[in-house]
């Protein structure tokens, strides 16, 4: 794992957890609030509205597209959900696992139907929507052997 780039930062604790986590990595947060930014060993947040097109593809450029795991934990409305899985994902490695967090609305999968879906089963959810994810990847090419993570 060398690179995960997580939308939402709010205090930073999940970007500390995948630090710590993941020791070689380095963890790139994007948020449009400029209080949320924080830059530490091996963390680096970037000022990004998910919602804009030029925000994401500059978001892209600066840190590279080889990003290991996408976690969107951002506004939590379905429709920045869909937005930035889909104009993301063409921008990414073949390799990258994107996980949409505390989904509301399933059924943004159908403006994703060109990916590999997984909306994995989490047990004692708080409520309907805490915890809901899905799991989005590229579709393997025929023969492509499946990419397995370690640290």
């Amino acid at each position: 794992m060398k690179k995960i780039l997580e939308f939402g930062i709010g205090t930073g604790a999940s970007l500390r957890m995948w630090r710590d986590f993941f020791p070689h990595a380095n963890i790139y947060g994007a948020d449009y609030r400029t209080d949320s930014l924080i830059n530490e060993d091996r963390i680096e947040s970037i000022l990004c509205d998910q919602r804009r097109y030029e925000h994401l593809t500059s978001l892209i450029d600066h840190i590279g597209s080889d990003i290991d795991v996408v976690i969107d934990d951002a506004s939590h409305r379905p429709r920045d959900q869909m937005y930035t899985c889909q104009k993301l994902m063409p921008l990414l490695q073949k390799s990258v696992v994107y996980v949409i967090e505390d989904v509301a609305n399933p059924s943004i999968t159908g403006g994703l139907r060109e990916y590999d879906i997984e909306i994995p089963r989490l047990e004692k959810a708080r409520n309907r929507y805490d915890n809901m994810l899905i799991v989005v990847r590229h579709k393997p090419s025929v023969g492509a052997p499946h990419r397995v993570f370690s640290q």
